[in-house]
């Protein structure tokens, strides 16, 4: 009886000493994940889903502009020439001449324009009327729109409604955003302009070629994110003290 007891008592020790074993382990491996882990760093590529790989582009333009490393900005902007004729006035000599102020005007210019243009729901009818009056205001008087087929769209009012009546046409829901900065404003062949680094995702669309054409690109796909490189094309106005009456003239995709 005694040694039976004695028995139990060993066997349940032993059973004791695996479980707290097994625990030691569990609470180890737990302390040594936790010490290991370290949260993703966030940055412009990995914040955008890498979609373009930053080492492939060399920033060898920067030097022309005022840009000092803040905000972070992808060096496919920099990468591009910036001034095609021999009007080329850099982003330096842009804020010399003009003021840091007018640059941000500008910068922020574009970003508004290309919320209106590119971030498009064609079934919220109210909203794309709103960004249809915004965007006539934003252009220029005696804008001309030359179309595939070769005819021609003059003035303001009937190129902004010709833009967003194919977009409805077409069924076009996309959201965008623009990575631009002071930095990227400079002056070229009678125009001042604004480059940016446009991210685009295409939600629904009737006819995608005929969208990719328009951008440029061999193709897109629902729910991917794509970036093209484009400037802001603004008329430069009487006056260079004050450029918030500045009015978009054309886009050019640089890439």
């Amino acid at each position: 009886m005694t040694k039976s007891i004695q028995k139990r008592k060993v066997n349940k020790t032993w059973y004791l000493v695996i479980i707290i074993s097994i625990v030691a382990i569990i609470m180890l491996t737990m302390l040594e994940m936790i010490r290991n882990y370290s949260p993703p760093s966030e940055s412009i590529s990995d914040s955008k889903s890498n979609i373009f790989d930053d080492d492939k582009y060399s920033p060898e333009y920067a030097a022309e502009t005022s840009y000092a490393g803040e905000p972070a900005l992808p060096n496919i902007l920099f990468s591009f020439p910036f001034g095609k004729t021999e009007k080329y006035m850099c982003n330096k000599a842009f804020i010399e001449k003009t003021g840091v102020e007018n640059a941000e005007i500008l910068s922020q210019k574009a970003v508004n324009i290309s919320e209106s243009l590119f971030s498009i729901a064609y079934k919220d009818s109210e909203e794309t009327e709103n960004k249809k009056e915004f965007i006539t205001e934003e252009l220029a008087d005696g804008l001309v729109m030359y179309m595939p087929d070769e005819t021609e769209i003059h003035g303001k009012n009937s190129v902004s409604e010709r833009v967003f009546e194919r977009m409805t046409d077409n069924k076009v829901s996309m959201e965008s955003e623009l990575i631009t900065d002071k930095c990227m404003v400079f002056y070229d062949n009678y125009s001042v302009r604004v480059r940016g680094l446009l991210l685009f995702t295409v939600y629904e669309c009737d006819d995608l070629d005929k969208l990719a054409e328009i951008f440029n690109l061999e193709k897109l796909e629902y729910g991917k994110e794509n970036a093209v490189v484009i400037d802001f094309n603004f008329t430069s106005g009487e006056s260079w003290k004050d450029c918030s009456s500045y009015k978009l003239q054309s886009l050019y995709l640089i890439s």
